[in-house]
């Protein structure tokens, strides 16, 4: 997990405390005392998969701390939140071959992978299940975790909030880093040097972008190269879903976010 990385040699090389899920033993639930831990109050954490806002103290400090940001941080500190978005449909399409076929199953979503793997569901059909919270992978839907994307924008504020693009991190890292290190310079220094450090190296695009009307063709064909991130380009659901079903799910996707 990139995120975690970043975050992870930030605070090995400076020394600033980090808390998340991810460390070992994970620390997440800490982040309350994290102003008493460092001489300027600064700390670290994440990465957080969710972007609510829970008012109060939180109620199950597992769970609240890991998937969400309780309110007294925002108000009580300098909360400064970077935060990062993919295309929709790119998502959607990393997800069904995800929960079709490479996260461990579970009770959630062990039907909804079998009709994957049986071919029951296409990507189209797919893309509407999860815009309508109805595909059982994970506690909310990708659109409202980018309707609650908005409300926290509006909380912080721009001079608190940054929103990068996955995609121009792959294409180009260096204006990604950039932006991230305007941003945070003044509260992390040497952070530029730091991003300059774990740059990426991603496989070269495929030659071969054969649109797949069947996803099982698609695994058929490349089921030994299914991986957590298939394909980090920009675009990948242009492989699976035709012009129309793409203009129809934009669409959908608007009014949905906007509700």
């Amino acid at each position: 997990m990139f995120a975690f990385e970043i975050l992870n040699t930030i605070s090995r090389r400076t020394g600033i405390p980090h808390f998340s899920q991810n460390n070992r033993p994970p620390n997440h639930t800490d982040l309350a005392d994290a102003r008493v831990l460092n001489v300027d109050g600064t700390c670290l954490r994440g990465p957080v998969r969710n972007f609510s806002v829970i008012e109060g103290a939180p109620g199950n400090p597992d769970k609240d701390y890991r998937f969400a940001t309780p309110d007294f941080l925002i108000e009580g500190v300098s909360y400064f939140a970077v935060c990062q978005v993919r295309d929709t449909l790119d998502l959607v399409v990393s997800q069904y071959f995800s929960q079709g076929w490479l996260h461990t199953p579970n009770d959630d979503f062990s039907q909804v992978r079998k009709d994957l793997r049986a071919g029951r569901i296409s990507v189209y059909d797919y893309a509407l299940m999860e815009f309508e919270g109805r595909s059982d992978f994970g506690q909310e839907s990708i659109l409202q975790k980018m309707a609650r994307l908005r409300v926290l924008e509006e909380r912080l504020g721009p001079d608190r909030f940054l929103c990068v693009q996955y995609e121009e991190m792959v294409v180009d890292y260096d204006q990604w880093a950039a932006r991230i290190e305007a941003f945070l310079q003044d509260a992390i220094p040497g952070i530029g040097s730091i991003l300059s450090d774990l740059r990426p190296e991603y496989p070269p695009p495929e030659v071969d972008q054969e649109f797949f009307s069947d996803p099982l063709e698609y695994v058929a064909k490349n089921g030994s190269r299914l991986r957590h991130v298939r394909s980090p380009y920009p675009g990948d659901h242009r492989r699976f879903l035709t012009p129309a079903e793409i203009a129809d799910l934009r669409s959908r996707e608007q009014v949905l976010i906007s509700t």
